[in-house]
């Protein structure tokens, strides 16, 4: 059935032969609005590091064009799960909004 707020979300996921989460394909339906709209976000993970079971990268994808563009990156500690730093690469309009007034080119 339909949410109270009239916003639904879909998911779909995909698994390697290893059973590593490699795509993230979802879908947000908001009907509480007319017309209605839908926002579908696409990540795909790459992994590495420790015997490959460490995400190492994500990448958004254009959902038109199927083009990617790296999102984040993660460094590891000593452990499979020690995250020590992650890094999210944001696009122009996301960095303009998050610090209004200020410029950053990576």
């Amino acid at each position: 059935g339909e949410s109270p707020d009239g916003v639904e979300h879909e998911a779909v996921y995909v698994y390697d032969a290893f059973n590593r989460r490699i795509r993230s394909d979802e879908t947000v339906y908001d009907t509480s609005v007319s017309p209605s709209t839908s926002t579908r976000t696409i990540t795909e993970f790459v992994y590495g590091g420790q015997a490959n079971w460490q995400v190492i990268a994500e990448y958004d994808v254009d959902v038109s064009t199927d083009a990617a563009t790296l999102s984040a990156e993660y460094v590891y500690g000593n452990y499979i799960d020690e995250v020590v730093e992650m890094k999210r690469h944001l696009d122009a309009t996301t960095r303009a909004a998050a610090s209004p007034g200020a410029a950053h080119h990576r």
